[in-house]
């Protein structure tokens, strides 16, 4: 018995011992390992974009025209753009305006919305680069009550069955100004015609303006001056509300918010619209910190890159493509 015990007490006293030199060592706990596994095993898709079918059918659209200038053998740049009620329209950039003139019956298909393709309202454009030099500038001189001046500069463009106003730039001028302010302009264009009440909107567009070192500044999108084909015709007028840090301009003439003109391409029209020899600078190069300007009438105009503040390194925005000294 006491052989035993005695094997019994030593049993159990190595049993431990060797229990322990038995026991195998855990790895650490690597959780981004086993996050990799799990995604691997359940293999979870990447979540995808929602596409409406108005978008997907605009897209469709685009392509489609692409192909179609492609086998008219013209190079256009095809886009989408958004319009004010939500829906898709196309911009086409063409090489210059002679191929959109050898292409434009494509877009005159559908009477009453033109020029469009596959029922999206079409923009066409050409490269800054492309357009003339001496564009036929027309001006459009406003002021508020209270000083301060507003321009409305652009060309007028045929594009065979309308009229438009492209480019289009508006200015917001006053001394007061120190640069800082917060500057926005509505443009309303209506219908101008017998058949077309005249309150009867054709679009309106929303720009802020920049401060470009002298005034406030900004390139609006092409606005209808009018349009005609087989069986009807329009013509439209315009309307133009400022607000400069949440405080609009008053018109003097009518004591409302909106400067009522009409853009004029053969006359002058009324009187809120007589055009005059206005001044257009397009930017022609950089001289250190200055901005270098060729107008129209010659002359070379050299204006400071826009800058936050007097103490920044770098200018916010370089320079303007145009500029309309007052």
């Amino acid at each position: 018995m006491k052989i035993a015990s005695a094997f019994l007490v030593l049993f159990s006293a190595a049993a431990p011992l060797a229990a322990q030199d038995r026991a195998p060592q855990l790895p650490p706990v690597d959780a981004g390992s086993i996050l990799a596994q799990i995604n691997q095993q359940h293999n979870i898709p990447a979540p995808q974009p929602i596409i409406s079918a108005e978008l997907q059918f605009a897209l469709e659209a685009a392509s489609e025209l692409r192909k179609e200038l492609k086998g008219y053998g013209i190079k256009a740049k095809v886009g989408l753009l958004n319009e004010p009620d939500g829906s898709y329209g196309l911009w086409a950039e063409f090489s210059n305006w002679a191929d959109y003139e050898e292409v434009k019956d494509l877009f005159y298909q559908d009477p009453g919305y033109n020029p469009s393709y596959m029922g999206h309202k079409v923009y066409p454009r050409v490269p800054k680069s492309a357009e003339k030099a001496d564009l036929n500038w027309k001006h459009v001189g406003l002021q508020a009550a209270d000083g301060t001046k507003i321009a409305i500069d652009y060309s007028p463009l045929s594009l065979g069955g309308e009229v438009i106003a492209a480019p289009l730039w508006v200015t917001v001028a006053d001394k007061r100004l120190t640069g800082s302010e917060k500057v926005r302009a509505v443009i309303m264009t209506y219908y101008d015609s017998s058949n077309m009440a005249a309150i009867t909107p054709k679009e309106i567009q929303n720009l802020d303006l920049k401060f470009n070192g002298q005034a406030f500044q900004a390139e609006g999108r092409r606005v209808q001056i009018s349009e005609s084909h087989i069986g009807y015709g329009y013509n439209f007028r315009q309307e133009i509300a400022v607000v400069v840090d949440g405080k609009w301009l008053t018109d003097p003439v009518n004591g409302s918010h909106n400067f009522r003109f009409k853009l004029g391409w053969r006359s002058a029209g009324d009187d809120r619209s007589a055009e005059e020899k206005i001044k257009a600078c397009r930017l022609t190069g950089y001289e250190k910190d200055l901005c270098v300007y060729k107008c129209n009438d010659g002359s070379v105009l050299k204006q400071p890159m826009q800058r936050p503040d007097p103490w920044e390194q770098w200018p916010v925005i370089l320079c303007p493509q145009f500029v309309f000294p007052f």
